[in-house]
C-alpha cells in the first residue's frame, strides 16, 4: 500500500520522503473480523542552520492520496486482485479521532509536540513522526 501524507507549503524547506508499510500475512477471516495495527514514522528533515523550534514553528500533516485504485471513498486501501481492504491512518495510536482521511483535515503538530521528536544533532531539525495504519473490519476477500 502506497499512502501518500505531505507536509503543507513551508516557510521553511522541509521535506518528507515516501513512505510505505507492510502488514505482513494476514488471514481472509482476520481482515474481515478483526483489526491489524502497524506503525511507520514519516520522518520531516528541515535542515541544518536552524538553532532553536520558535514558538510559532509547527508541522502540518494531511493525507493527499494514496494510489490509483486503491481508493474507499476517503481512505487509502490494500488491493489484491479485485479485492481492496480499507485503511485508517491516524496520528495516534488509539485511532478514535485522530484519522487522516484523503483531502481531509490537517493535523497540525505544535512547537512543544515537536520538541520531543527532533531527532537532529546539533544544528539540525529532524521530526520522527509516528503514523499508525490499522485495517479496517468488514472487508470480504477471497
Amino acid at each position: 500500500i502506497l499512502l501518500i501524507v505531505s507536509t503543507l507549503p513551508a516557510l521553511a524547506a522541509c521535506t518528507t520522503p515516501t513512505v510505505t508499510a507492510s502488514f505482513g500475512p494476514v488471514s481472509s477471516f482476520t481482515v474481515n473480523t478483526g483489526i491489524s495495527t502497524v506503525t511507520q514514522n514519516i520522518t520531516v528533515n528541515c535542515g541544518a542552520g536552524v538553532l532553536a523550534l520558535l514558538s510559532s514553528d509547527t508541522v502540518k500533516l494531511q493525507l493527499t492520496g494514496a494510489t490509483t485504485g486503491s481508493i474507499i471513498g476517503n481512505r487509502g486501501a490494500m488491493k489484491q486482485g479485485s479485492d481492496l481492504i480499507p485503511i485508517q491512518l491516524c496520528y495516534d495510536a488509539a485511532c478514535t479521532t485522530s484519522e487522516l482521511t484523503i483531502n481531509g483535515a490537517t493535523y497540525t503538530m505544535s512547537r512543544s509536540q515537536l520538541l520531543g521528536l527532533n531527532i537532529g544533532g546539533t544544528g539540525q531539525v529532524i521530526f520522527n513522526i509516528p503514523l499508525y495504519l490499522r485495517t479496517v473490519p468488514g472487508a470480504v476477500v477471497a
